[in-house]
């Protein structure tokens, strides 16, 4: 599946949320929308770090329920050494295996190389493919490569879903889980302002930066994501609102 390349003078979501985290991965345009999004909402890049927090709890809690494939949507820029999905799940269990995947086919290349050529991580594997079609994502030979789909699997999207419509949200998260077997997780994240007028803003700012949509999911519409699993409860909560932002966090299992 081809991806979207996503150029130096236009901001990108996976650069705008590195730099949000501390990282190094961005240009200039990346910095300064995310600093104007913080401007209109102080909170804003604590949700990233928040976000963060959750999904590694919730892989935490995945291993220790015995899951050992993992697959990470939207993945974004390699995590620093010791804070990658692959390294969470492996200090619960050493054989799990990770494969990321994301639409940007620079974050898509990069964590090849980094994971691969750099790193030289055996079950670890980086594809260049859209969440929004499961079955594609599936099928893809780097996921195939490293998960098992007769076996339980954790999908994690971390602040991924909320670039599309929540119902089209709902539909791919049913589709991952729909191709998975029984005891799969899902776990997600998603931003979110309380203040419509502060939201208005914010979108209106992204929208206009990078000519891509931007959702502020209801916590019902969030709960959607969700639709005919078990909720389970991850030890730590997300944390409190950062202002006008904060972040949703939640996970379930496939009965």
């Amino acid at each position: 599946m081809e991806g979207r390349p996503c150029g130096p003078d236009t901001p990108a979501a996976a650069r705008v949320w590195n730099y949000w985290l501390g990282g190094l991965d961005y240009y200039q345009p990346d910095r300064e929308l995310a600093d104007r999004i913080a401007g209109i909402c102080p909170g804003a890049p604590l949700m990233a770090a928040d976000s963060r927090d959750f999904t590694a709890r919730a892989v935490t809690w995945a291993a220790r329920e015995g899951v050992t494939r993992f697959l990470d949507l939207g993945c974004g820029y390699p995590r620093p050494p010791g804070a990658g999905i692959h390294d969470i799940a492996r200090a619960v269990n050493p054989a799990a295996a990770v494969a990321y995947a994301d639409i940007d086919e620079d974050v898509a290349h990069y964590s090849s190389w980094v994971y691969g050529e750099e790193r030289k991580l055996e079950g670890v594997t980086a594809t260049c493919a859209d969440l929004r079609d499961p079955a594609a994502v599936l099928a893809a030979p780097g996921v195939r490569e490293v998960i098992d789909l007769t076996a339980p699997v954790c999908v994690t999207a971390g602040a991924a879903l909320h670039f599309m419509p929540a119902d089209q949200a709902a539909e791919v998260t049913a589709g991952y889980m729909a191709r998975l077997p029984a005891r799969s997780i899902l776990v997600a994240t998603a931003g979110r302002v309380d203040d419509a007028g502060r939201w208005e803003l914010v979108r209106a700012e992204w929208e206009a930066a990078t000519g891509t949509g931007l959702w502020n999911f209801t916590r019902g519409e969030f709960a959607a994501l969700f639709g005919g699993l078990e909720i389970v409860m991850v030890p730590g909560p997300v944390a409190g609102p950062r202002g006008a932002a904060h972040v949703l966090g939640g996970a379930a299992r496939k009965p």
